[in-house]
């Protein structure tokens, strides 16, 4: 095998030089040293030009590789062989026989590139490029190429060189059925040359169709991938890719749209074809898509297995002012499948017109349900009217101002609330005044609570403000709590305010008035207020003592920007940690991964920033991963940065007090050290849990 790959190569190098006589030479004893051992069919070519030529104009489409597989009509036997290097020896010789115009032999050698592999592309690209320079003499330059198209078209049994031209295509298209049909290896040069080929020749079989060549339930994988923009223009393809995608109801579950157009007329004849399959429907902007009265109507009465409905209105007024609160079907016929609704970006006045209704008709399995609203004329006195009594899961977010938010309606709606996210609201517990424990209900299944950063409480600041109860006292289950407001009265509202006050009276978390273990199941805990380690120990010990602690984030420093007026056991001036390995020992745990600082400083007497304290604390932790480190606008902050990147253990950082070359430095340190080091602007992105879609 190696002294035949030596002649080709020979022969190749001859071509190259156009010492052709001694490259035909060099090839012919590459082919006949093939371990096959072909046996020579003999000069005449006559009887092998016929036999192909007359199955490859049959209508069978299998004749040609029929008659390639069986013996000449003379009675030689050919070789099969499926070696690559006997075809690439074939092949080449084939090409040095037609470049010494030698038509009619290279016509036969690549005949026998076919009977050798009827299943490879090689012989039939071979045949195309041998017989095109004949198809194109008409009269013949000179007596070399007379001979060969006169012996050509004897052989072939065609009147004319123009029907060549013909000949060309059906060796082309009879080559694309065999190669498709018993192909053995994966596609090849060959292959990509056979199909350019039927493209340049412009023949239908040219177009491949991949859905043709899998199973339904691959295709159905695949087209899962696609957005519905794409699927709605796979449907334009052809009347078998639209078959498959309108017809495959898995496709049609979960339709997404980002910013659609006006879809007019379409609309509703698209949700009659699909409305029996669709189960989530979100639509992240609706900036042109007009949404109406009638188009809300056909989702709400039309789609009756739908789940998920998110609609994003881009801060769009969508429905007129004077437009009154439409009734679109009897409660319990429509959407009763409907668990989770979002409106994002709000007008407070389309928001009353579309909230009630979609409530109304939702019955009883709403379980999550997230309004984003745009201003504050967001001031409902019963804000969510009529919920679901199944609502687990509630988000409420002013993203412009502040508005007002009163929780006692709020509270009384929603008894089975596991979930709950409020930000941009001054909370108001009621607007006449405090009420106690038994009047305003609570939340006994509520595991899971996240105040953002613009929430506040209602009314004047003061001592009272801050320990009139604004939620109900929080149960001993709870998972995850989230502050990130700078304002400690809010923190200390959510977690230790009491019916009644006294400043001798040593506060508890959750309203208790013993210091029992308040959170023992708490897995996630952030506060971005300063609270003292006397009530902060309340808070995280008992979880970080069972193990269940994972996610722990804090604040040493009270925020210099505010003036905080609240009780003198809550005052933040009596934080101080000046060592959090010492005055925080009780939230050490191995279980925490993910540990944050914020608002610390540790300047040795405000000179010259100390990160050590904050080094120390991290051994308290010896499996954390992510770090959140937010010392403040302090210069010499890098030198702890980079230690941080470099200790062992950590994969993730966030930080935003690095920057310029300092930051460039750290992020190659990081990259050699496999951390992810983040520029992180707001630490407290991540709070909460995804919009719908």
């Amino acid at each position: 095998m190696a002294e035949m790959i030596s002649r080709l190569e020979k022969g190749r190098a001859l071509m190259a030089e156009a010492q052709y006589p001694a490259a035909l030479s060099s090839l012919m004893k590459a082919v006949n040293q093939c371990p096959c051992a072909p046996a020579a069919h003999g000069k005449d070519k006559s009887c092998n030009i016929s036999q192909c030529t007359a199955a490859v104009q049959s209508p069978d489409s299998d004749a040609l590789y029929n008659a390639v597989s069986g013996p000449c009509p003379c009675g030689f036997s050919w070789p099969r062989c499926t070696r690559p290097v006997h075809i690439e020896a074939l092949d080449t010789l084939a090409d040095c026989l037609a470049r010494t115009n030698h038509y009619a032999a290279a016509f036969s050698t690549a005949l026998g590139i076919i009977r050798l592999d009827p299943a490879s592309a090689a012989g039939y690209c071979r045949v195309a490029h041998v017989i095109r320079p004949l198809s194109k003499q008409d009269q013949p330059s000179n007596d070399a190429l007379a001979r060969s198209l006169a012996v050509v078209l004897r052989d072939a049994k065609l009147p004319s060189a123009a029907k060549l031209r013909d000949m060309i295509k059906l060796f082309v298209k009879s080559g694309l059925h065999n190669t498709e049909k018993y192909r053995h290896s994966p596609d090849d040069l060959y292959n990509a040359v056979l199909h350019k080929m039927a493209h340049s020749l412009k023949m239908p079989e040219s177009r491949r169709d991949p859905i043709k060549k899998f199973p339904r339930e691959i295709v159905g994988m695949i087209f899962s991938y696609l957005d519905r923009t794409t699927l709605s223009r796979c449907t334009r393809v052809s009347k078998v890719w639209s078959h498959y995608v309108v017809s495959d109801n898995m496709l049609w579950g979960d339709i997404r749209l980002e910013r659609p157009r006006n879809p007019g007329r379409f609309f509703g004849s698209f949700l009659n074809k699909h409305h029996q399959y669709i189960k989530s429907l979100v639509i992240d902007d609706l900036s042109d898509f007009a949404l109406s009265e009638s188009k809300v109507r056909m989702i709400a009465t039309g789609l009756l297995n739908l789940e998920r409905l998110h609609l994003g209105f881009n801060m769009k007024k969508c429905f007129p002012s004077s437009a009154a609160t439409p009734s679109w079907g009897r409660p319990g016929f429509h959407l009763t499948k409907l668990t989770e609704l979002s409106l994002a970006n709000v007008d407070p006045l389309d928001l009353r017109f579309l909230l009630p209704p979609l409530l109304g008709l939702a019955g009883d399995s709403l379980e999550q349900l997230d309004l984003i609203t745009t201003s504050n004329e967001f001031l409902f006195a019963q804000p969510i009217p009529s919920l679901t009594p199944k609502l687990k899961k509630l988000r409420l977010i002013c993203r412009d101002t502040v508005a007002i938010l009163s929780m006692k309606p709020l509270i009384a709606n929603t008894p089975n609330l596991e979930q709950l996210y409020l930000d941009g609201f001054f909370l108001s517990l009621d607007r006449n005044g405090h009420l106690t424990s038994e009047e305003i209900g609570d939340w006994p299944a509520l595991h899971s609570i996240t105040l953002g950063a613009k929430t506040a409480l209602a009314g004047a600041r003061s001592s009272t403000v801050a320990l009139r109860r604004t939620i109900p006292p929080l149960p001993s289950s709870m998972r995850r709590i989230e502050i990130a407001c700078h304002d400690p009265s809010v923190a200390y509202n959510v977690l230790f305010t009491v019916d009644t006050y006294d400043d001798s009276t040593v506060l508890a978390p959750g309203g208790n008035e013993s210091l029992a273990p308040a959170f023992p199941r708490l897995e996630v805990f952030r506060c971005r207020s300063a609270i003292p380690a006397s009530l902060l120990r309340e808070v995280v010990r008992p979880a970080a003592q069972s193990g269940t602690l994972k996610v722990l984030e804090l604040t040493a420093e009270p925020s210099p920007s505010l003036r905080y007026d609240v009780p003198q056991a809550l005052d933040p001036a009596l934080v101080d940690v000046a060592s959090p390995a010492k005055d925080w020992a009780f939230a050490a745990s191995p279980s925490v991964h993910t540990l944050g600082l914020h608002g610390f400083n540790w300047a040795t007497h405000h000179l010259r920033f100390d990160g050590r304290p904050f080094v120390d604390w991290l051994g308290c932790f010896p499996k954390v991963e992510t770090l959140k480190v937010f010392p403040g606008e302090y210069p010499d902050t890098a030198s702890l940065m980079i230690e941080l990147v470099r200790r062992p253990g950590i994969k993730t950082i966030h930080q935003k007090a690095l920057r310029g070359v300092e930051w460039d430095e750290a992020r190659r340190l990081a990259k050699q050290k496999g951390v992810q080091l983040h520029h992180t602007v707001n630490p407290f992105g991540d709070i909460g849990w995804p919009i719908v879609g």
